[in-house]
């Protein structure tokens, strides 16, 4: 099974963790979209280092407007002259050095990077593997056959909740078995991104919420690639195709001895289906 590689650039901020998990649910089998999304997101921290030049535009901007004395612009250029020597040229050659270490010159040459993410597709499939998961943990005794993708799909048809009604969910059923088919070697990424929101990941925990996402998602792939729905022989996600997270990567990303208090923390973190949904898949048929 081909398995995510998370790298660490010294030159990268830590939303770059982020990014390429994101790379991985949005492009799974465009690895080049991926290295040209990675590519643009240094090219735009390269963008934003300063240079001398863009100093001194500055400065005799503000000599013009009168706010600097032609004194005071010469002490400005030599304490800007220091600071770039000091921070933005080695930060410039550590970004350089990482276009050319993975490549990714070439990589927005080839691709531009900028594709939408696929949020609507990614969610429908996280929602997927949420619900049949959750009919297979909490319900199964209610549902004869246990979860399916025929009964998350009829599900999510037959609801409105405001996921839906955004646009964030499809609900046409061969919209939703079009998206699973393209992206269920990495539902239990799409999973994971649900139940963890990262979108309110607040700074002085991201790290830790790296690991917890890693470990739901993990969560996730065994089952996914351990339980056979009904009347089928093979697994619901191909185990030789899935995105599969290494065992070891979590404590290799954690820096801060973070990782067994976060292993003491987690646990099943898979819901319960709402009263509505369960009313309503009372109706599915066959």
């Amino acid at each position: 099974m081909p398995e995510i590689d998370l790298r660490w650039p010294g030159a990268a901020g830590f939303d770059f963790i982020w990014l390429q998990i994101l790379g991985y649910i949005g492009w799974p089998h465009d690895p080049a979209k991926r290295d040209a999304r990675l590519a643009r997101y240094f090219a735009e921290q390269l963008a934003g280092l300063s240079t001398r030049k863009m100093e001194e535009v500055r400065i005799q901007q503000l000599i013009a407007q009168s706010e600097l004395t032609r004194e005071e612009a010469d002490r400005f250029r030599s304490t800007a002259l220091e600071a770039d020597q000091r921070f933005a040229e080695p930060a410039r050659h550590r970004v350089t050095e990482t276009f050319e270490e993975f490549g990714w010159f070439r990589a927005l040459l080839s691709v531009a990077g900028d594709s939408p993410f696929p949020l609507a597709e990614v969610a429908t499939t996280g929602r997927i593997l949420v619900t049949i998961r959750s009919i297979e943990v909490h319900h199964r005794k209610e549902f004869p056959g246990g979860g399916s993708v025929k009964k998350a799909a009829f599900l999510l048809e037959s609801t409105d909740h405001a996921d839906v009604s955004r646009g964030l969910i499809f609900k046409n059923e061969k919209d939703i078995k079009r998206a699973w088919g393209k992206f269920k070697d990495v539902a239990h990424l799409a999973a994971s991104l649900i139940l963890t929101d990262i979108s309110r990941v607040d700074a002085a925990t991201e790290l830790r919420a790296v690991l917890v996402f890693l470990m739901i998602a993990r969560d996730f792939e065994k089952f996914g690639t351990s339980f056979s729905p009904h009347a089928r022989k093979s697994p619901l996600i191909d185990p030789t195709s899935i995105w599969s997270i290494p065992e070891s990567l979590p404590s290799k990303l954690d820096k801060n001895g973070w990782f067994p208090l976060v292993c003491s923390m987690f646990k099943d973190v898979v819901p319960r289906l709402h009263e509505d949904d369960l009313a309503t898949l009372r109706a599915y048929r066959v």
